[in-house]
Order: structure tokens, then sequence, then C-alpha cells
């Protein structure tokens, strides 16, 4: 296994008919780690998830979760969880019900999903609004309820494809400290896809910066920063436009 690896992706390739989209890449996640997978539109980072989470089939490679070798099963039997860029709540729905549907299709009991329901919903700061219509709440609440769902199933890697961009400026900055805050709460490891350069050096642990469906680098955001010699990564994150800091924090310059 790769890097102490908790989640492992190996040899890893991807085709449209005959447009190779994932060009034979291989990336570990350790548990507990959340890595943003950034690039340009069309590099492949939400093909690159939706492989892990099996909702397309793969040309070849493994993908491997805690030990297992997972790259032959279908959604519902991989030991991820998704949060969508859309949401994908359901609008006839309650909040509580949206939470712990996954709960009901594994044939858990209404009382304990509605235990374990609240006890998520308090996590993501939203018992007061458990019963209301999914419908009625703001995007930032939905964006919570679509994490909530994904985190009460206890999945082993919660996978997050662009689930801020339909926010505003304000609630993306917000909701990126929530997610993170949660993560290290709950220790759970992440696979979280942007196209943000600030949004990812925020919330991430480890960049993976992916295009043309290669990687191009991989690494803490302060070592790519400060150590990267690839020029399209240096131009993609317009590295001169930081200021790092005797801390390590970043500055953008104005």
């Amino acid at each position: 296994m790769l890097y102490n690896s908790y989640l492992d992706v190996k040899n890893l390739k991807v085709s449209y008919g005959k447009n190779l989209v994932i060009n034979d890449i291989s990336f570990a996640v350790k548990k507990g780690e959340l890595l943003c997978i950034l690039g340009e539109s069309g590099c492949g980072k939400t093909t690159t998830l939706n492989a892990i989470g099996g909702f397309i089939d793969i040309d070849s490679g493994k993908i491997f979760i805690d030990d297992e070798d997972i790259s032959n099963l279908p959604p519902s039997d991989r030991p991820t969880s998704t949060v969508f860029q859309s949401y994908g709540l359901f609008p006839n729905m309650t909040v509580i019900e949206n939470v712990t549907y996954g709960l009901k299709i594994r044939g858990i009991n209404k009382r304990m999903r509605v235990e374990e329901g609240k006890k998520f919903l308090d996590i993501v700061s939203l018992s007061e609004i458990a019963d209301k219509n999914v419908e009625s709440i703001s995007g930032g609440q939905k964006q919570r309820v679509a994490l909530a769902r994904a985190l009460i199933v206890n999945p082993k890697v919660c996978l997050l494809d662009e689930p801020l961009s339909n926010l505003d400026f304000n609630l993306r900055i917000k909701m990126r400290k929530e997610i993170k805050s949660i993560q290290e709460k709950l220790n759970i490891t992440m696979v979280f896809v942007t196209h943000d350069i600030e949004e990812a050096i925020s919330i991430a642990d480890r960049i993976m910066i992916m295009h043309s469906g290669k990687i191009l680098a991989i690494g803490k955001p302060i070592d790519i920063f400060k150590n990267e010699e690839n020029e399209y990564v240096k131009n993609f994150l317009n590295v001169s436009s930081y200021k790092i800091d005797e801390n390590n924090k970043f500055y953008k310059i104005l």
C-alpha cells in the first residue's frame, strides 16, 4: 500500500468512448485525512471521484479502501458516501427524513433512525429544522443536510463533489470551516473535489492537482506553493499572488 494508505487508487484508467479521461493515475489517502482534488474544468477530478464511488466503469486499475478491493463493487456496496454539487435531496421529504434515508434502506427501525438523525443534525447545527420540508430551507442548510445524510451511514470515505459551488461567497467561507471542523471531529477520511484554489488551501490536508487526466502535483499546500517546479502548476495556482508568513499562513496579495 502507498503512503500508509486507507484509500489507495492504483493505475486508474477511465475512458468515455475513445477519449481517455483518466490516464493511469495512482494516489493514496491516509485515514482521517482530507485530500482536495484541484483542477480546471475537464481535468478529470470529478471522474476520479465517480470512479471511487462506483458511479462509472473503469477501464483498468484497482481501488482499495481499508485493504478491501472495491474496484468492481456497485455504489451501494462500497464503504463510501457522496455529497453532490446539486445536493441530491428528496424534495417531498422533511430534513430528518432526508438525513436518515440511508438508514431506512438498510432496514434500521424508525426509532433508531430518528435518534441517529437527531445526533447528526446536531453535529451540523440543524436540530431546530428537523421537521421542515427540505424545499423550504436555504442553500447552506441544504448543503449541511446533504453532509449529514452522507455521514450518518458511517462511511469509511466521504466523497464531496464541488459541494460549495452553488453557495454565495460568504456562505462558502463559513461552510469550508464547518466541513473541516466536522471532518476533524469525526476523524473521517474525505476526498473533496474543487476548482477553487483558495477553497483547497483553506480545507485540505493535502492537495492533488490534475490536468488532462494526469496528476501533476500532490502534497501539503504549503509544500506545493513553496517547492513546486512544474510550470503549469505554478501558473494555475498563480503562486506569485500569494504570500506565506513565518507561521505558514497564506495571504493573497491584492
